[in-house]
C-alpha cells in the first residue's frame, strides 16, 4: 500500500501478480449487473415515464448503498466540514442536469422542444454538469477508508 498526496491509499500490485479467484468474482457481479442495465432500462422507459423510471431506480440504489455500507460496518456519513462542497457538487453534477432534462423532455413544455431554447437547456444542463465534474477534481474530497475489500 502506498500513501498518495490527498491522504488516500492507493494498492500495488507487483508484476506478474495474477488476479485471485475472490477479486475476480465482484469484477464478474459488476460485469452482470452493468450489462444487463441496458436492457431492463429499456424495459423500463416503454412502461414507465423515465423520470418516474430514474427516480424508482434511484431509490433502488440509495437501499443498495445503505445495505453495503451496513454488512461492510462502514458509514456513508459524510463530515460536517464537506457538507457545502457535497452540496455544491450535488446541485451542479446531478441536480443541475436534472431539472435541465426535466424541463427539456417534460410534458408540460413539449413546445419548447426543436426550439432554440432546447438547445439552450442542454447546453446549460451539460456546462453545469461539466462545471460540477471540474470542481469534483480541484477539491479532491478526501475519501474514508474502507474495510470493504476484494481479494
Amino acid at each position: 500500500m502506498a500513501n498518495r498526496s490527498d491522504g488516500g491509499v492507493v494498492a500495488r500490485a507487483a508484476v506478474g501478480d495474477k488476479p485471485t479467484a475472490s477479486a475476480l468474482f465482484p469484477v464478474a457481479v459488476l460485469t452482470l449487473i452493468w450489462g444487463c442495465n441496458w436492457p431492463v432500462l429499456k424495459m423500463g422507459v416503454s412502461e414507465i415515464p423515465p423520470l418516474t423510471f430514474r427516480a424508482i431506480t434511484l431509490l433502488f440504489a440509495a437501499l443498495g448503498m445503505l445495505l453495503v455500507s451496513r454488512l461492510s460496518g462502514d458509514s456513508i456519513r459524510v463530515p460536517r466540514t464537506l457538507w457545502g462542497k457535497v452540496a455544491t457538487l450535488a446541485f451542479f453534477n446531478i441536480a443541475g442536469w436534472m431539472i435541465g432534462m426535466t424541463l427539456l423532455l417534460g410534458e408540460d413544455v413539449r413546445h419548447l422542444q426543436r426550439t432554440p431554447a432546447a438547445a439552450l437547456l442542454i447546453l446549460g444542463a451539460a456546462i453545469m454538469w461539466a462545471f460540477g465534474t471540474v470542481l469534483l477534481r480541484k477539491w479532491k474530497l478526501p475519501l474514508p477508508r474502507t474495510r470493504c475489500r476484494a481479494g
